[in-house]
Parts: structure tokens; C-alpha cells; sequence
């Protein structure tokens, strides 16, 4: 009896060191995986921030008009006409006058960081 017990003892202390290896392996996957995962997020986010850009109205201009320049071209000028907005704390239905300076997002400039302290004019 005494070989049958030592035997599996020896298969249990297999079995649970194959079982941590394993857990040990499966937790190694899930933190490269969020590291990676991570990674690819940032630099997709860095990608698509937009650069501001201080820009004056010209006469007869519109948000809409500012949203189509400025926008990628796979963009919906009304998300960048509220992006606007809000970047200028422009309310609906505000009259904008000719020569208003306002930050536009420039994201056909292709810029891939947010420039913050320094605005190119356009």
C-alpha cells in the first residue's frame, strides 16, 4: 500500500505543479494582452487629437463651413461644428460676427497632438 500512496502523492504534486504553470502562464497572457491592448489605445487616441487651431471668421463664414475645412474627411462636419462650439463656449443660436477669433480642431492638418499653448493661424 505504501507504493500506491508515495505514487500519488508524486501524481497530485505533478498535477498541481502543471495546474500553477498553466494559471501562471493564462495570467502572464492577460497582462501582455492589457499592455499591448493599452498601448494600441494611446496611440490611437494620439492619433486622432486633433492640434487646435485659432482661426478668424471671415465675412459670410459658418461653423459649418470651419467644421468641412477642418475636419478629416471621413468626419461629420456636425461633430466638429460641436466640437467647435464647446472649445468657444458658443451657444445654439448664436450670431457670430466677422472677425471672431475662434479655436477650430484641425484635424486636416494632420496634426497628432493637442496643442494647447501655441496656435498656428490659418
Amino acid at each position: 500500500m505504501r507504493g500506491y500512496r508515495g505514487k500519488r502523492k508524486a501524481q497530485r504534486r505533478w498535477r498541481d505543479a502543471a495546474c500553477a504553470v498553466l494559471w501562471i502562464g493564462a495570467l502572464a497572457l492577460v497582462v501582455l494582452g492589457g499592455v499591448l491592448g493599452l498601448g494600441r489605445a494611446m496611440q490611437r487616441s494620439r492619433a486622432e487629437t486633433p492640434a487646435l487651431r485659432e482661426v478668424v471668421l471671415p465675412a459670410g463664414g459658418t461653423l459649418w463651413g470651419l467644421a468641412i475645412r477642418y475636419g478629416a474627411p471621413s468626419q461629420d462636419p456636425r461633430a466638429v461644428a460641436a466640437q467647435i462650439r464647446r472649445l468657444n463656449g458658443i451657444r445654439p443660436g448664436q450670431t457670430l460676427h466677422p472677425g471672431t477669433r475662434l479655436l477650430v480642431p484641425d484635424y486636416a492638418g494632420g496634426a497628432t497632438e493637442l496643442a494647447q499653448n501655441s496656435h498656428g493661424t490659418g
